[in-house]
């Protein structure tokens, strides 16, 4: 016999389960029993029919962070717009965090993209995090769409990411790493001694040292 059932035979009201449901995931979580959490959400949600609410989805999908199961925390991410409970910034940046910290890049590209077209932005420490990961993990062209997003949007950290992205790319992609400092510089981002330098070194290894004084001309103007 399914819970929800059983307390409908008991003439309970209809947030009475929901209720039960709530009180007693709780109780798991917070004794630290991760697998009884997660069988009870099973009963409830998986075989008993209860529609869970935006906070019981954000439990669920930090515990199963926790638990290093990135791929059921898109799977939960998936149900809840099923179920009509649409995902806020809070559980975006949620997400995105757990896949960031697990690694879990591909995934974690896919909910950025997502979440921006829903014009749900990326925290600060997320913004940073997905920006360094996706730039050592060489997935270009996702890395500068975080850049877009945050400049665009004006998100912190901005003077952080920019910086980190010219860096990142002088090496491999020199013309682009260009293009964004001065991109920067135009903009009034605060692009750093310490960037200037090492795009001066990489420029004067193939000649192009007027490119530099071009640019520090105008870094000096600001």
């Amino acid at each position: 016999m399914y819970y929800l059932d059983f307390l409908n035979r008991r003439g309970c009201s209809p947030g009475a389960g929901e209720r039960f449901f709530h009180a007693a995931l709780g109780a798991h979580l917070e004794a630290g029993e991760l697998h009884g959490a997660t069988c009870l959400w099973d009963k409830f949600v998986g075989r008993g029919g209860l529609v869970p609410g935006m906070e019981m989805y954000n439990t669920m999908i930090m515990l199963q962070g926790s638990l290093g199961h990135a791929e059921v925390i898109v799977d939960y991410l998936d149900d809840m717009i099923f179920d009509g409970v649409f995902p806020d910034t809070n559980t975006y940046n949620v997400v995105l965090q757990l896949l960031l910290e697990g690694r879990e890049l591909r995934k974690a590209a896919a909910i950025f993209s997502e979440m921006v077209k829903n014009e749900c932005w990326p925290n600060e420490g997320n913004c940073a995090r997905a920006l360094r990961l996706f730039l050592d993990a060489r997935y270009w062209e996702t890395g500068i769409k975080v850049w877009s997003c945050v400049v665009e949007n004006g998100l912190p950290p901005l003077e952080e990411c920019g910086n980190m992205l010219v860096s990142k790319l002088k090496d491999v992609r020199l013309p682009e790493a260009c293009k964004y400092a001065e991109d920067m510089v135009d903009r009034g981002i605060k692009l750093s001694l310490s960037t200037l330098s090492k795009l001066k070194r990489c420029l004067q290894k193939i000649k192009k040292g007027d490119i530099y004084d071009h640019l520090l001309r105008k870094w000096k103007a600001r």
